[in-house]
């Protein structure tokens, strides 16, 4: 409906609402798909915040799949575009956002290139 009514932003919107419904369904080909295609309208829309984070539900995506690699560039893509907006702002407190970020970096950061498990 949104998208016959030309509704760029609430596409994209309603696109990444559903690939985190297809993602706590365990459809992750299919939430992939939705936050790619809410990716790609949200670059065309230049909505830095929004595309941040489907950047962070793609990562999310690739750690529960085990893709260590593709999670950690996603990850160092998010935290280092924030890191920059953060100083910018000057920014000094970490949201919760970041506070998880970071949290995943930490876990991350223990596990080695093509590593499949987390144990």
């Amino acid at each position: 409906m949104r998208q016959g009514l030309g509704d760029k932003h609430g596409l994209a919107l309603s696109l990444g609402n559903l690939g985190f419904v297809a993602q706590q369904q365990g459809d992750h080909t299919t939430a992939r798909s939705l936050y790619e295609r809410s990716l790609s309208i949200r670059r065309e829309l230049g909505g830095n915040a929004d595309v941040l984070v489907l950047l962070d539900n793609l990562a999310s995506l690739a750690l529960v799949e085990r893709q260590n690699e593709p999670a950690v560039c996603l990850l160092g893509a998010v935290a280092g575009f924030t890191a920059c907006r953060e100083s910018r702002l000057k920014t000094r407190n970490m949201t919760a956002t970041s506070a998880s970020r970071a949290r995943r970096w930490v876990r991350l950061s223990s596990l080695r290139p093509g590593r499949r498990d987390t144990a």
